[in-house]
């Protein structure tokens, strides 16, 4: 589930601009970098093994991916990538090989509204979620959905035991102070059903619990939940049981660096806008964006089968491009930190031996691409 703010991608139109939008709204109260301790020396950054990458810029039948917001890979490598505007689901073999595409814009049995998420179900089947949580087989051939559509917007979707599912879902209210926003975490059953909340946040845009709703968060092998809170100026981790009871806190102090001043120009020139038109379409009051004038130290997290870390992060400069992932141990402690390159927007996951990120809204061009994970690589800073 990737909300970067990163005003350049509003131009783009993403089904996920709403989270860019939310991130004005509540950033609007954090600034400047104020005193704070010396950084830890450097790490030895080591990279990646690059097994595979697929160009997603290039056509598939007939068109092109503007824009990605998930992806799922089988146990035998097969990969699905969803492509939110073209309302489908690409398929791909191991290799890379494209195998066609299955869903498409419409309203009936087998078509796609809005879909944001997808995950591989544990009876193998591939789940959509566009509100009515539609099923296909894994070679796409429609099986089923949701009688009735779910009115709030689905951000987050993972297989849990039991056939059940996490779900995430953002909620949004006119208020007097402007827009109240709600985040959801449940545990649901089969037939999407809530079964009990796991993490609920609300706030709204006058400030009150200031940038509360914008976390990530990823399952772990056992059933327990990561919730990363993202700041920029520390890793910020909630473990919570299978139950949603608390089980520990990781943070660790991370030293804030500026944005470059000609991306916070245009961030804010952009924000400022569109709050603008929210206002107008929702009856709520408007102004000048005040944007967070440091990167988010963090950016989107995943867990893999031995209950290890793996978190996205920024480069030590204000321009600087490239972006790494740090691995933390499953007690919290911080191990080892690779180089991905550049990305714009990376959703990452981990499994069988490999990363594999999804850059869906690449400045250059969306891209999933798979590296190997080399047994005892990288090196302890």
């Amino acid at each position: 589930m990737s909300m970067i703010l990163d005003g350049r991608k509003l131009i783009r139109e993403s089904p996920m601009s709403i989270h860019f939008l939310w991130a004005a709204l509540t950033a609007l109260t954090l600034v400047t970098a104020g005193p704070w301790s010396k950084p830890s020396p450097a790490p030895d950054v080591q990279p990646l093994r690059e097994t595979l990458r697929i160009d997603l810029s290039r056509d598939f039948d007939g068109s092109p991916v503007v824009s990605a917001s998930d992806f799922a890979v089988a146990e035998d490598g097969s990969i699905y990538i969803l492509d939110p505007k073209g309302a489908r689901v690409l398929r791909f073999d191991s290799v890379g090989r494209f195998l066609g595409a299955f869903g498409g814009p419409g309203q009936g049995p087998g078509d796609l509204q809005r879909p944001l998420r997808l995950v591989l179900a544990r009876a193998g089947e591939i789940v959509v979620g566009d509100g009515y949580f539609s099923v296909f087989s894994r070679e796409g051939k429609y099986l089923r959905r949701r009688a009735e559509r779910l009115v709030h917007m689905v951000d987050g979707l993972f297989s849990a035991e039991s056939g059940r599912f996490i779900l995430s879902t953002t909620r949004f209210a006119p208020s007097a102070k402007g827009v109240t926003m709600e985040r959801v975490i449940e545990l649901t059953d089969a037939a999407f059903q809530p079964i009990r909340t796991l993490h609920r946040v609300r706030e709204d845009s006058g400030g009150k619990n200031p940038g509360g709703v914008y976390f990530t968060y990823a399952p772990g092998p056992q059933g327990e939940l990561y919730i990363l809170n993202r700041s920029s100026r520390e890793y910020r981790i909630s473990v919570l049981d299978p139950a949603g009871k608390p089980r520990a806190d990781i943070t660790r102090p991370f030293h804030p660096v500026a944005k470059c001043p000609k991306d916070l120009a245009e961030e804010k020139r952009l924000l400022t806008s569109r709050i603008g038109q929210m206002a107008a379409r929702e009856g709520g009051s408007s102004g000048e964006a005040r944007v967070n004038t440091d990167k988010f130290a963090v950016r989107e997290i995943a867990a893999d089968e031995a209950g290890r870390l793996w978190a996205t992060t920024i480069g030590p400069e204000p321009c600087d491009r490239d972006v790494y992932v740090d691995l933390f141990s499953p007690e919290g402690n911080w191990l080892r930190r690779f180089r991905l390159g550049r990305f714009a927007s990376p959703q990452i996951k981990v499994m069988r031996g490999s990363l594999y990120v999804l850059d869906g809204e690449g400045d250059d061009r969306p891209a999933f691409v798979r590296y190997a994970i080399e047994s005892g690589g990288g090196k302890r800073p």
